[in-house]
């Protein structure tokens, strides 16, 4: 977990009104040192990668952002590197970077598993960057925190759903079922149906099943490795496919991830323990509810355990 709390004094590199528009990317570096690198290698992708939003026209930022990155263990060779960019449409900006050894930035930190509140974390004060603008001295500081949590490992089968309402013209339905992972409660928030980027930790779907009440998908999403937070929410949106329209989103249901992963104590075998619920869809809020939904579910088998580091 990396938290970008703020930045001071960022270097002026807007062409027009001398500002900046600071964003903090965090990234997951296995291998060489990135600040033993020129340039820290930061125009090259990264396979995980995190960033925070920008802020337009300041030299002074506060972002106040929690992140999870992904890809790290708490072992040699493992950083979190640390890039501050100036933000433009066209292409960001590279200002400077540095990277932490990530056994240096949990140093003291113990994995608090089934815990629901805030994790314990370290902060830090980021003074030194390696600066990556011509004739440029830069003398930013960023304020930061790191923590950790454990990596949790879903598997989740969408089996079947029955008496789904008539939503077509011609009196039936083409279903098929998103599965989301949520960062909050989706009945708080703005559009539960559309959800918000910033609020999907992981999402995929069914095939669609055509001009049936009562589809059967059978579709197995396997290895959903999300952060270990209780607070998160799998979320079921039945839609109607309309290709080549966007589908209509017709009812949800939800299952806090606390139920499944909130025990406290790891599970003790590969997988997990497969639960199976049968799930009463109800109403997205905000959406129009068909009166004859009431009645209808889904079918799903839920499982987890801890995702551990593989030695290399």
């Amino acid at each position: 977990m990396c938290e970008a709390t703020s930045a001071s004094n960022c270097p002026k590199v807007n062409s027009f009104g001398g500002g900046c528009d600071p964003l903090l990317e965090f990234r997951a570096v296995i291998g060489e040192n990135p600040n033993d690198k020129k340039g820290g290698n930061v125009t090259k992708p990264a396979k995980n990668s995190i960033s925070t939003t920008h802020l337009e026209g300041t030299l002074h930022t506060k972002w106040d952002q929690t992140v999870e990155l992904m890809g790290l263990a708490n072992k040699q060779g493992h950083y979190v590197q640390v890039i501050l960019w100036d933000f433009n449409i066209s292409g960001n900006t590279p200002i400077g970077y540095y990277a932490f050894p990530v056994t240096e930035v949990i140093a003291g930190l113990d994995v608090e598993f089934g815990k629901e509140g805030p994790r314990a974390k370290n902060p830090r004060v980021l003074n030194d960057l390696i600066c990556l603008l011509k004739k440029t001295i830069l003398k930013t500081q960023i304020n930061l925190s790191f923590a950790m949590t454990e990596l949790h490992r879903y598997q989740v089968k969408v089996i079947k759903a029955e008496k789904l309402p008539k939503v077509d013209t011609n009196g039936t339905i083409d279903a098929f079922i998103e599965v989301r992972v949520l960062r909050k409660d989706p009945n708080k928030m703005k559009d539960a149906a559309a959800g918000d980027s910033a609020d999907i930790a992981w999402q995929g779907k069914t095939k669609v099943v055509p001009t049936d009440q009562s589809p059967e998908f059978n579709k197995k999403f396997t290895d959903i490795e999300v952060a270990g937070f209780h607070t998160w929410y799998l979320q079921f949106v039945l839609h109607d496919d309309r290709a080549p329209y966007p589908s209509l989103p017709v009812a949800h249901a939800i299952v806090p991830l606390k139920d499944i992963s909130g025990s406290g104590a790891p599970p003790m075998s590969l997988g997990g323990i497969v639960t199976k619920k049968e799930l009463r869809f109800e109403a997205i809020p905000g959406h129009s509810f068909p009166e004859d939904a009431k009645k209808a579910n889904v079918s799903i088998e839920l499982s987890y355990d801890i995702a551990f580091e593989e030695d290399e």
